[in-house]
C-alpha cells in the first residue's frame, strides 16, 4: 500500500509506504492467537501506524529512502556513454545521486518512445561533453534514466511528462529543483501528434 500527498504548501510529493509483509504478520499473529479485533480502539497495528504518519507529517524535507522492491533495469557494467552522460538505474539512483555528497547531479527521466525526448538527447549530450570539456565533470554529474525500466522513490520528483530535468545540488541532495524543458506549456499536445509516436505524458 503506498499512500501519496501534494500540498499546496509544500510541492512535493509524500510517500508513505505499508508493505505487504508487515499487514500479513500483524494478521497472522492475531489470527493464530484468536485475537482478531473488531472495533477496538487498542493498539498500533500496521494500517494504524502507516494513517498516523499520513496525518500527522511534520512536513520537513527529507531524502526518501527505497522501498525494498524497486522496479529495476540490470545496473551496466559501464554505466557512463562516451558523451560523459551516466546512466542511473532504480537501484543505483540514491548510491550514485541523492546520497554522494561531491557533486551537483542533473538528471534527465525520459522515455526511449518519446519524441522530444530524441530530441532533447542530442542537447543532454552536448551538456555533457561541454561539462566535461571543461573539466567540471568532478562538479557537476549529468545523468539519465529510463523511466519505462525503472522506478525511482525521492522525495521531491514527480515526473509526470518527459523529458523531465532535476538538479539535485550538491549541498541539498533532499531538495531537488525541477528545470523546466523548452516546450513544458504545450501541455503534450505536439507530443501526441508526432510522426515519432512520441508521448510525452507518463502512464
Amino acid at each position: 500500500v503506498m499512500l501519496t500527498s501534494r500540498r499546496e504548501t509544500h510541492p512535493t510529493m509524500m510517500r508513505y509506504y505499508l508493505h505487504a509483509n508487515d499487514l500479513l504478520l500483524k494478521t497472522n499473529r492475531d489470527n493464530m492467537t484468536n485475537n482478531i479485533p473488531r472495533n477496538s480502539g487498542g493498539g498500533e497495528g500496521p494500517i494504524h501506524t502507516l494513517l498516523s504518519n499520513y496525518y500527522n507529517d511534520n512536513n520537513e524535507t527529507k531524502t526518501m529512502n527505497p522501498p525494498p522492491a524497486i522496479k529495476s533495469e540490470p545496473t551496466p557494467q559501464n554505466r557512463t556513454l562516451t558523451s560523459g552522460v551516466q546512466i542511473a538505474t532504480g537501484d543505483t539512483f540514491h548510491s550514485i545521486i541523492t546520497q554522494s555528497t561531491t557533486y551537483h547531479s542533473l538528471v534527465q527521466f525520459y522515455s526511449p518512445t518519446c519524441g522530444h525526448c530524441k530530441r532533447f538527447a542530442i542537447i543532454w549530450n552536448a551538456l555533457a561533453r561541454s561539462i566535461r570539456h571543461l573539466n567540471w565533470h568532478t562538479h557537476v554529474g549529468v545523468f539519465k534514466m529510463d523511466m519505462t525500466k525503472n522506478d525511482v522513490y525521492a522525495e521531491g520528483v514527480d515526473v509526470r511528462n518527459f523529458p523531465a530535468v532535476y538538479i539535485f545540488p550538491r549541498g541539498g541532495k533532499g531538495r531537488p529543483i525541477e528545470l523546466k524543458v523548452e516546450g513544458d506549456d504545450l501541455e503534450g499536445q505536439e507530443g501526441d501528434n508526432d510522426n515519432d509516436g512520441g508521448d510525452r505524458r507518463r502512464g
